[in-house]
C-alpha cells in the first residue's frame, strides 16, 4: 500500500510530525521549566528562563482553575509549584503588591537615614479618603487568582475601609478579587487626630476571607502638611545591569537617577520628615510617594522590568513634600500665634 501511494504516505507523515513535533517540544520544555532544569537557565539566562517560567505558571493555572483547599491559588498553580492543591496550608507565597501607576521607583536606602520604604506603606492624611489600588500575586506571577476569591480588608483603629466611592463598613471590608488579580478600596482616615496614636505605625491587612489567612500587612502612616511641594531637579546615572546571584534569581535593570535635593535638614521637631514622591514626566500625572527619610537621600532607582504588572518605565519627576508624623503641638501653635493687642 505505501508503495502505491507513496506521495500520500510522505505528506500523512509530515502532517502527523508537524503537529506532534511541536506539542513534545511544549511538553519537553514544560518539564525543563518544572524541575527547574540548570541547562535550562544557561541555555536562555535567567531572564528568559523567567518568561518562560511566567508563561508555563500561566498555562498551568488555566488548565486547572479551579480551588479546592480554598486558598487562594488555582490547583494548577499549586501543582506547578510542587505544593498540595488539597492542602490549605500547603500552597505557593500569595501577597498584595501595591500598585503606584505602574511606576516602580525608590529611593536608595544606602544614601538615607530614619526613613521608609513604601513598597509596603500607605500614607494618609487626616480626613483624607485614599484609593489604594494593588494585585495578588501567588508565586511571584500576578493575575493568577481563582474565580470567587474573596480577601478581607482591616483598617488600623484610626481609619476604616469602603468600596471604590462605596459607603465605610463598620468593620472589616470584603472585597471580590477581579479575575486578573487587581484589588482596589478606598481607605478613609478619621478626620480627628487622637495624639496618642502618632508617632508609632499601625498596619492594614488582608486575609484571605475563606481561611483568614494572612497574606499581606501594609504600615499605615498618618502624615500632616508642613510646608508646599519642592520639585527636585534630576540628572541622570548609567543604567545598572541585572543581578544573578547563580542560584537562578534575576531582578530586572534598574535606572538610577542623582536627586538634587534642598540642603535642608529636618528641624529637631519629633516626627518631622520628608516624603519624596515621583510621578509620570506628563501634564497633570498623580504623584505617589515613594520614600520618607529625615535628610536628603541622594539616589531614586527606576525598575526598567517591562514584564511588570502595567509597567511604567517612561521619564518621571520627582518632588519632596515636607511633612510630619505627628500633628503640631498645642506650644507651637500658641507661640505661633500673633500677641493680643
Amino acid at each position: 500500500m505505501f508503495s502505491r501511494h507513496p506521495l500520500k504516505v510522505r505528506i500523512l507523515f509530515a502532517t502527523i510530525g508537524g503537529i506532534l513535533c511541536p506539542f513534545l517540544v511544549y511538553i519537553v520544555l514544560g518539564w525543563a521549566v518544572w524541575s527547574d532544569q540548570p541547562w535550562l537557565h544557561r541555555a536562555l539566562g535567567h531572564s528568559g528562563f523567567w518568561r518562560l517560567h511566567t508563561a508555563y505558571a500561566r498555562a498551568a493555572a488555566a488548565l486547572l482553575p479551579s480551588d479546592r483547599d480554598g486558598d487562594g491559588v488555582c490547583d494548577g498553580l499549586e501543582l506547578f509549584f510542587h505544593t498540595d492543591p488539597r492542602n490549605a496550608l500547603d500552597h505557593p507565597s500569595i501577597f498584595l503588591r501595591l500598585e503606584h501607576g505602574g511606576i516602580d521607583a525608590s529611593v536608595s536606602g544606602d544614601t538615607f537615614a530614619g526613613g521608609l520604604s513604601t513598597r509596603d506603606v500607605l500614607f494618609t492624611r487626616p480626613g483624607q479618603r485614599l484609593a489604594v489600588h494593588g494585585y495578588i500575586c501567588a508565586g511571584d506571577v500576578a493575575g493568577l487568582v481563582p474565580r470567587h476569591f474573596q480577601v478581607q480588608i482591616t483598617p488600623p483603629s484610626f481609619a476604616t475601609a469602603a468600596p471604590p466611592g462605596g459607603v465605610p463598613a463598620a468593620g472589616p471590608l470584603t472585597v471580590n478579587v477581579a479575575a486578573d488579580g487587581a484589588v482596589t478600596f478606598d481607605l478613609l482616615a478619621a478626620p480627628d487626630v487622637t495624639t496618642t496614636e502618632e508617632g508609632s505605625p499601625k498596619y492594614l491587612t488582608i486575609t484571605n476571607a475563606a481561611t483568614s489567612e494572612n497574606l499581606s500587612s501594609l504600615q499605615v502612616r498618618r502624615i500632616f502638611a508642613a510646608g508646599e511641594p519642592i520639585p527636585l531637579s534630576t540628572s541622570p546615572v548609567p543604567v545598572q545591569p541585572h543581578v544573578d546571584d547563580g542560584l537562578g534569581f534575576w531582578l530586572p535593570p534598574a535606572k538610577s537617577v542623582q536627586l538634587q535635593m534642598p540642603f535642608v535638614f529636618a528641624p529637631q521637631v519629633r516626627g518631622e520628615t520628608y516624603v519624596v514622591e515621583a510621578a509620570r514626566d506628563q501634564p497633570g500625572a498623580e504623584w505617589f510617594p515613594i520614600g520618607s527619610y529625615r535628610w536628603p537621600p541622594v539616589v531614586a532607582r527606576q525598575s526598567l522590568n517591562p514584564n511588570a504588572r502595567n509597567a511604567y518605565t517612561g521619564p518621571l519627576k520627582f518632588r519632596v513634600v515636607p511633612t510630619r508624623f505627628w500633628p503640631v503641638p498645642i506650644a507651637e501653635q500658641t507661640s505661633a500665634a500673633p500677641p493680643a493687642n
